[in-house]
């Protein structure tokens, strides 16, 4: 492969690009598209892709060419299924019929070989696709296109061999390393929508169970103010939902229940308990009485409660049905008073039992089955029999009775509550006990139902990195989730900094954004949302996308913050990396349209030239003109001795960054020292000319001999242009920067016009065709001082003033 095969290579690749950009797009067409319709056009665009790609093709020898398609239809087949493959498959195949040519055949034959294996490849691993490793993915790629070579013993045998021995090498190296990187990608954006695709179903769950279900819900704030309720509550209560967030709940409960309700809900508050449930009755917005069931649980950020979710069960017609019932009979006005559903009566002296119809129902027992102790216990689900036993017998001793507990029926569980009591008459010795027992199995689903949830969510924001803060406008603290300590790396058994300490956690830019958007939320209520970088406990930094919204008390004062932050440093380290991608290519194609002006331009001049004194040659010799032919020769010697130099020079910048010397400590005074030495000898103005040095110029870590042709380029330069100035002067200084040390090289030349300044850098870039010179030394320094990670620039106030050439390395040890 010549450097003729460079360009439609990067071409190739930058067409292979966008299939990580339709890939990314995909799930955007899923929303509005068919399966079908989605798959046919995805086909055609990997087709077209294909097309493009075929169109910038190496060509070894006419009919027999080489492209990017084997990569593009292998990761096709791999990442975007059967259909799409096969359309890309027949577009290329059916192009490269028509181009035609001795190698058609193998050329259709690879086309389908590299769809057909990225498509088994696919079959064998479509549910792991997103555990891709870049090892597998070299593999694949390597797989490809080891069939690809096979392929090419289609061809006559000499010509198969020629070309396997030509293009093999590079072939196993390039397309292989190129599938992987596109296939890395992927498999990124595979992960990433794998994980938008959990958090959206979880999300749905809650807000499926929230938003549908038939139980009042509710979220409030730890001042019992109604954050967000569902359509049921609003129904049971008899207000819409704008009106109950303009009160509390507290304002809606009974009178009555209002005493047990706070007990519960203050002893979640200081931290006691995280749950309780009870009943209590609210007061619908036209006076009515509902009796509901409630059950409360809070989520808590460190030691503060950020809300509390709480679910109501309407039981006004189970009152109202046991409100019958106690009407009928004693046990059953017993049975309502303890839990509203069915009763009993024991004699534990005996052991007759008596039960309410509910109960025969609740055990799924014939009604006409007498009963006892026994069989009541027969029913209860084996893990939960000694606890029930232990707790029934502890009633003898005056503890009242109240479990909720399994049964285990038929193989089914069921969930009941149980309440019981154990009754003297008088000072008489014996007693009854009376209980009750509730079938809560719906409501125990529900619960654990919720929990799910919940339990999914929080994982879900552990797998999204996604955390959530608050914070006190008034004293500056601030608490996080746990999430939120490890995406920061502290220790979450310690409090976090105050608000006003956190610039440590952000690059000063970052921090200086955060502080002007939060200021402005503070007093405004303006929400933001921004992509911060921060500095981790490790002194690794990262990137975080942070959404801040105020709070605001009963009567709209802002009295704190609150918000999320998800970590972003994956995503935002592959943007970056596509971004000097890019860069990394344009430059690259900068270099390559320099590299084809010297092939069209000043290598073809000594190519002229030789051709025009080769013809005068002949003629020259044909009329026996000896002086003529040798001065011809010389010409044509010296032409040639040109072409060398140029090629030479070409090589040796071709060279810089990919072969690198290892990194050694350079004294800068006894480099420059030699350079001045070698120049004296081999240039006669370099012995007309002062040159003067720093007394301590510092010493610093690189490549020495680049280092070397950097200083000898720039001394050689200036003595090209110092014209003729009667006490030439070059000067070698320097001064320190923070990071990196600035190296001067001044005289008191020429000088350059300020519309060349940056021009000069280029390759070929001669400003005085009378001097000689290839125009490449200044390019050569620019290359060896940008693969040193520095930077080089000159300055000079035009015609006359001299120049000044800058060259800067970082100032490090290593």
């Amino acid at each position: 492969m010549d450097k003729s095969s460079i360009l439609p290579f990067l071409d190739n690749a930058v067409w292979l690009l966008t299939i990580v950009i339709l890939y990314s797009l995909a799930p955007h067409f899923a929303e509005r598209l068919s399966a079908r319709v989605q798959d046919l056009i995805t086909g055609v665009i990997l087709g077209c892709i294909g097309l493009l790609i075929m169109l910038t093709p190496w060509e070894y020898q006419p009919g027999i060419v080489f492209d990017a398609r084997s990569v593009l239809l292998a990761v096709s087949g791999l990442f975007f299924g059967v259909v799409p493959t096969l359309i890309a498959i027949a577009m290329t195949a059916a192009y490269r019929l028509i181009q035609g040519g001795q190698g058609v055949i193998v050329g259709v034959a690879v086309i389908a070989a590299s769809g057909m294996i990225g498509l088994l490849w696919r079959h064998f691993r479509l549910p792991h696709l997103k555990n891709l490793t870049s090892y597998e993915l070299l593999t694949v790629g390597f797989t490809v296109h080891v069939a690809m070579l096979a392929l090419m013993l289609l061809l006559p045998w000499e010509t198969a061999i020629k070309v396997l021995t030509n293009i093999a090498l590079p072939v196993l190296i390039i397309y292989p390393a190129t599938f992987t990187a596109v296939g890395l990608i992927l498999v990124s954006i595979f992960r990433q929508q794998a994980v938008s695709r959990d958090v959206e179903q979880n999300e749905f769950l809650f807000h499926a169970q929230f938003s549908k279900g038939n139980i009042g819900m509710a979220i409030t704030s730890p001042e019992k103010g109604w954050l967000r309720v569902n359509e049921h509550l609003c129904q049971m209560l008899g207000y819409t939902k704008e009106e109950l967030k303009t009160r509390t709940w507290s304002e809606l409960t009974h009178p009555d229940d209002l005493t047990a309700d706070l007990s519960q809900f203050n002893a979640m508050l200081s931290g006691k308990i995280d749950y309780y449930e009870l009943e209590k009755r609210f007061i619908r917005k036209n006076g009515e009485t509902v009796y509901t069931h409630l059950t409360a649980a809070c989520h808590r950020s460190g030691s503060e409660i950020d809300f509390v979710i709480a679910s109501m069960l309407d039981i006004g017609e189970t009152r109202k049905a046991q409100e019958l019932l106690t009407k009928k009979a004693f046990f059953l006005e017993k049975g309502q008073s303890l839990g509203h559903l069915g009763s009993w009566e024991v004699d534990p002296e005996t052991g007759v039992l008596s039960c309410s119809d509910e109960i025969f129902r609740i055990f799924e027992l014939p009604e006409s089955e007498s009963v006892s102790y026994n069989v009541f216990m027969e029913k209860i689900h084996p893990d939960d029999l000694a606890q029930v036993d232990k707790e029934l017998r502890a009633t003898y001793k005056g503890k009242p009775f109240r479990l909720d507990h399994r049964l285990l029926i038929h193989g089914k569980i069921k969930w009941i509550r149980q309440e019981a009591v154990l009754e003297f008459s008088g000072r008489h010795p014996h007693a009854t006990g009376f209980g009750f027992v509730q079938d809560i199995t719906e409501q125990k689903q529900t619960e654990i139902a919720l929990r799910n949830s919940l339990d999914d969510l929080e994982r879900s924001q552990r797998t999204a990195k996604l955390g959530s803060w608050h914070l006190d406008v008034k004293t500056n603290q601030v608490t996080w989730s746990e999430e939120l300590y490890r995406m920061y790396g502290f220790d979450s058994s310690v409090p976090p900094p105050p608000y006003t300490e956190h610039n440590s956690i952000f690059t000063p830019e970052s921090w200086n954004t955060l502080n002007t958007a939060l200021a402005l939320t503070a007093s405004s209520g303006v929400p933001y949302e921004l992509e911060l970088e921060t500095v981790r406990v490790d002194g690794s930094n990262g990137w975080m996308w942070v959404h801040g919204e105020a709070i605001y008390d009963n009567h709209g004062e802002i009295i704190g913050l609150r918000g999320v932050a998800q970590d972003i440093t994956q995503m935002k380290t592959t943007e970056l990396e596509r971004l000097a991608l890019f860069q990394q290519l344009e430059a690259k194609n900068r270099e390559l349209e320099q590299f084809s002006y010297a092939v069209s331009h000043d290598l073809k001049s000594p190519l002229v030239t030789i051709q025009g004194f080769t013809n005068m040659l002949r003629l020259d010799a044909l009329e026996g003109n000896d002086k003529r032919v040798s001065e011809d020769v010389e010409h044509i010697n010296t032409a040639i001795n040109t072409m060398e130099s140029l090629l030479n020079e070409l090589l040796e910048f071709s060279r810089i960054g990919r072969l690198r010397n290892e990194s050694e400590r350079i004294s800068m005074a006894t480099l420059a020292e030699n350079v001045i030495q070698l120049l004296t000898g081999r240039h006669p103005m370099a012995r007309k000319v002062e040159f003067v040095m720093s007394p301590d110029l510092p010493d610093i870590y690189g490549d020495k001999p680049r280092i070397r042709q950097v200083l000898q380029n720039l001394f050689d330069n200036s003595l090209k242009f110092l014209g003729d100035q009667p006490e030439p002067r070059i000067e070698l200084g320097f001064s320190i920067s923070p990071g990196e040390v600035i190296f001067r090289v001044r005289d008191n030349g020429i000088g350059i016009e300020s519309r060349y300044h940056e021009t000069v850098f280029d390759m070929f870039e001669h400003l005085d065709p009378e001097i000689e010179g290839s125009g490449i030394g200044l390019a050569l320094v620019k290359r060896i001082i940008t693969v040193h990670d520095g930077r080089v620039w000159l300055e000079s106030d035009g015609p006359g003033t001299g120049t000044t050439v800058f060259f800067s390395v970082p100032n490090k040890k290593e």
